[in-house]
């Protein structure tokens, strides 16, 4: 009977696994390894076993672990050769594979690997359900506790860990804000920071709300989602109004797609409807490709005129007067010109705006409908003919946000 991947995956690394802890002719040796420590953590060093206890090399030379705090000790580049093994197998399209792919890692004790696997998947699902539950596993990864004596300062202190680093770890150190006991002062705390100037404040913010108290803060969520200067932080934001399950919050972003003077605000906006994945937003969506805005009212590019060149001065004469038992000369200054004056407009500025709002509706329409019909926006008004009543139809049942309601 023939196995799936997944069961040869997992097969393939319980094999490799026995493999990689069964040398231990070669524990005395100084070779770098993946030691497994009592309380689940693992360190990769250079150790050797002495005298039945194991110690490791660092920058202060060689230290000791305690008899028995070691539990298992690992050839780093033995699992590494049988991580890469693995990992041929592996689909790369495959979301759940990769998250297999993340249990064989940590197996293998190979915690960087793992990470790197699931920040892959987050990137392309932020809301993978079984990466996210990896992710809150107590062994994985050391980040700073929430202290119950000083909740506040130790809240900081993992925000402030935390803040810099990628989607996975941030799911790490989510879970242990998690842990709060002061819920409204941790609310309090990450709704401040969505207005902190420090970018990555602002987007972890946004990562930990959506996480913790999805549909909290929305206003200065859409606030942030069409005005903030950073791409991650409106992702980040938009994916937080896509967690709250709240449909109506789409409203303002399709007025400002509708009605905003400014082509970034409406652009920044279709992004967001692309990303919440609510089908009501088709249909502005295409009413929007079908009559973009024009530069100006009459369609005339304003004009205006530059002077290049230089000026010269010259004695052009003298005043001469004349007073008892003197004369004096008083010079006449004037200014040569020399140069061109030309005829000048500027549209370049205008005309990018419009293009990449453009093509910022359109990639939006590719995520809501899984279609493409065209990088045109001609191409997207003739779909819509005919395909738009198909879409109203399904917008009339239940949208499809993609989203859990909050509870």
């Amino acid at each position: 009977m023939p196995m799936n991947k997944r069961t040869t995956l997992a097969l393939l690394a319980g094999s490799l696994l026995l493999a990689s802890s069964a040398r231990a002719g070669d524990e005395s040796k100084e070779l770098r390894r993946i030691l497994t420590l009592q309380n689940g953590q693992t360190i990769r060093v250079v150790s050797k076993l002495v005298d039945g206890h194991w110690e490791y090399k660092n920058k202060r030379g060689w230290q000791e672990l305690a008899p028995g705090m070691v539990t298992r000790a690992q050839d780093e580049s033995a699992a590494l050769a049988q991580f890469n093994t693995t990992a041929k197998l592996a689909e790369k399209t495959n979301l759940g594979a990769r998250v297999e792919l993340a249990h064989q890692a940590l197996a293998l004790g190979l915690v960087q690997e793992a990470l790197a696997e699931l920040e892959a998947v987050l990137a392309q699902d932020p809301d993978h359900a079984g990466a996210v539950a990896l992710l809150q596993r107590e062994d994985l990864m050391k980040v700073p506790a929430i202290d119950a004596g000083d909740e506040s300062a130790a809240r900081e202190a993992l925000i402030r860990f935390a803040a810099p680093l990628g989607a996975a770890p941030r799911e790490i150190a989510i879970h242990e804000l998690e842990k709060s006991a002061d819920k409204p002062a941790l609310q309090d705390a990450l709704a401040k920071d969505l207005g902190s100037s420090i970018v990555v404040r602002r987007s972890f913010a946004a990562h930990a709300l959506r996480r913790i108290f999805p549909g909290y803060a929305a206003k200065s969520m859409l606030l942030h989602t069409v005005y903030d200067p950073s791409a991650d932080v409106r992702l980040s934001c938009a994916q937080g109004l896509k967690a709250s399950g709240n449909e109506a919050l789409i409203v303002p972003l399709v007025r400002t797609v509708e009605d905003s003077s400014s082509s970034m605000a409406r652009a920044n906006a279709a992004e967001a409807l692309g990303v919440i994945g609510n089908l009501a937003a088709v249909a502005p969506l295409v009413a929007r490709l079908a009559s973009p805005p024009q530069a100006t009212s009459t369609g005339r590019i304003p004009h205006s005129h530059i002077f290049v060149g230089k000026q010269t001065a010259y004695v052009q004469d003298f005043d001469v007067e004349v007073a008892q038992f003197q004369a004096v000369a008083d010079p006449v200054v004037n200014v040569a010109l020399e140069g061109m004056v030309t005829d000048a407009a500027v549209s370049g500025v205008n005309e990018m705006q419009f293009q990449v709002e453009n093509a910022t509706v359109r990639n939006a329409l590719v995520k809501l409908t899984g279609e493409n019909p065209g990088a045109s926006n001609k191409a997207w008004v003739a779909w819509w003919k005919d395909n738009g009543a198909r879409w109203l139809k399904k917008q009339s049942g239940e949208p499809a946000t993609g989203a859990s309601k909050a509870g």
